[in-house]
């Protein structure tokens, strides 16, 4: 189960900056980006109990995500409103 959170944060990870900058598809950024939050919550949770330092370390990236996700969903309010 955690291999398989890890390799799909790999996924939603690399698929979010070409949907985010390629494709300026703004929305399905924001999906993926969500999914990938999630993910990595998961991750973190799971792993936990498992081993702690992987949880840890996993703590910047979560809070860096958490931090792209805002700024996606800014940058559609700002794009939308005008």
């Amino acid at each position: 189960m955690t291999l398989g959170l890890w390799a799909l944060q790999m996924c939603l990870n690399t698929l979010w900056t070409p949907v985010f900058f390629g494709a300026f598809d703004l929305l399905g950024a924001l999906g993926i980006i969500l999914a990938l939050w999630f993910t990595i919550t998961a991750y973190v949770i799971i792993s936990f109990k498992i081993d702690r330092a992987s949880s840890f370390l996993f703590a910047p990236y979560w809070a860096w995500v958490t931090f792209a996700t805002i700024l996606n969903f800014a940058y559609i309010l700002v794009n939308t409103s005008t």
